[in-house]
């Protein structure tokens, strides 16, 4: 069954289109191939998920360009409170060395986020001028519990 869209939505995907298209410096028939995503528009994407649970707000998220490497932050090696007291002067306070630079590797696979909203559903949510912000949102969050 072929479903046209309404004149009305038509023109609201138009805009919105026309908007990804602005967003990564393509013309709208650009979006039809493959493209790179701008750093910055990746970013506030990467940002939405962060900020979409609880959890990922959390935790540190660093985004990579090379699929396999090692990390380059500095770990710490545990907990660094200690109860001896040497003001007696029998007990030695031992004090450690609380940063780990031991080398950890790191392989990342490519994951792909597909989705789709059909002609049906756009008219059904054209009466909804936020709609695109809502649907966004969603997809944001079900990208962070994807990645927990």
């Amino acid at each position: 069954m072929n479903y046209a869209l309404s004149a009305s939505t038509r023109s609201q995907l138009d805009l919105y289109m026309a908007h990804q298209a602005s967003l990564n410096g393509l013309p709208v028939t650009g979006l039809a191939k493959n493209f790179a995503v701008d750093p910055a528009v990746q970013q506030r994407l990467e940002n939405a998920v962060k900020n979409s649970t609880e959890l990922t707000q959390k935790i540190n998220i660093i985004g990579v360009t090379d699929q396999e490497g090692e990390k380059v932050l500095i770990d710490t090696t545990g907990p660094i409170a200690r109860t001896n007291s040497s003001s007696d002067g029998t007990k030695r306070r031992n004090p450690i060395t609380p940063y780990d630079l031991a080398a950890r590797r790191y392989r990342c696979e490519q994951v792909n986020y597909d989705t789709y909203i059909s002609y049906a559903q756009l008219d059904a949510w054209n009466a909804h001028p936020d709609f695109a912000t809502r649907i966004s949102k969603q997809i944001a969050l079900q990208i962070a519990l994807d990645r927990i």
